[in-house]
């Protein structure tokens, strides 16, 4: 294996400071032997042959932050569609992350791929992190300041620059859900209506969608987190209701800007 040269503190300084100019606001790093360790036998590993568990791995997710970075984006590029812009933004940053140190090698996962290889168990990095905690029974990551309203998008692996040390790594995970065990039980029982809903129609339900949001503002703990809650539009993007209404809409009120 390859020692593990470089300090990542550099790197995940750039990587963090151009995610944050485009919305992406959510970030943590852990060491790669620790994501490994926590995700064993889930096929969705990020070792290669030459990887050596120091390796950095950092997270890259947002909070409701990055609708406004994205609404400015369409109105450039009115065609432009969320993953396309996460993307695009994810890869500058990781390539000056590796430029400001000194040509490190890097790898990006997305939490949007399915096949195989390329998977990456992103909830559970984000826990390795200690960025969220990970409700097993609703399957929801839970952030300690913007509670259910997180979204998890990329992984960069810096292959030769040193991370947080595995011990580092296990002093930062949160130990209980930032949510009171009320919001969790609430949370629990929207959830379980919704996998009812899902079983019986069989996903085929133009509805579903607001049981499963249901889930997630039960989980806001009355106050505690509501006032994170994703815009009404991105809402409707985010559970893929009505992005072509979304985008007409904020290309109306472009036209309209532009004509006072």
């Amino acid at each position: 294996m390859p020692r593990v040269e470089r300090d990542a503190r550099v790197m995940l300084e750039t990587l963090r400071a151009r995610c944050l100019e485009r919305g992406l606001d959510v970030h943590g790093a852990c060491a790669l032997g620790t994501y490994e360790a926590a995700t064993s036998g889930s096929g969705a590993s990020m070792r290669t042959a030459s990887s050596d568990d120091r390796a950095c791995v950092a997270l890259v997710g947002n909070s409701r932050a990055l609708w406004g970075s994205f609404v400015d984006a369409l109105m450039v590029e009115p065609g432009l569609d969320l993953e396309s812009y996460v993307r695009r933004t994810v890869v500058t940053a990781a390539a000056a992350a590796a430029r400001d140190g000194g040509g490190a090698a890097t790898r990006v996962y997305w939490a949007s791929d399915v096949d195989a290889g390329k998977v990456v168990a992103i909830q559970r990095l984000a826990e390795c992190c200690g960025v969220a905690y990970l409700e097993e029974s609703t399957h929801q990551s839970v952030h300690a300041e913007f509670g259910p309203w997180v979204a998890f998008r990329a992984a960069v692996v810096f292959d030769d620059a040193r991370g947080p040390s595995e011990e580092e790594d296990a002093r930062k995970r949160m130990t209980a859900c930032p949510a009171s065990d009320d919001a969790v039980a609430k949370a629990k029982a929207a959830f379980d209506i919704a996998v009812e809903r899902y079983q019986a129609s069989n996903g085929d339900d133009a509805e579903l969608w607001k049981f499963w949001l249901a889930a997630r503002v039960a989980m806001e703990d009355g106050d505690k987190f509501a006032k994170h809650r994703y815009y009404d539009e991105q809402i409707l993007w985010h559970y893929d209701v009505d992005r072509e209404g979304v985008r007409a809409n904020i290309a109306a009120r472009h036209r309209a800007a532009a004509d006072l």
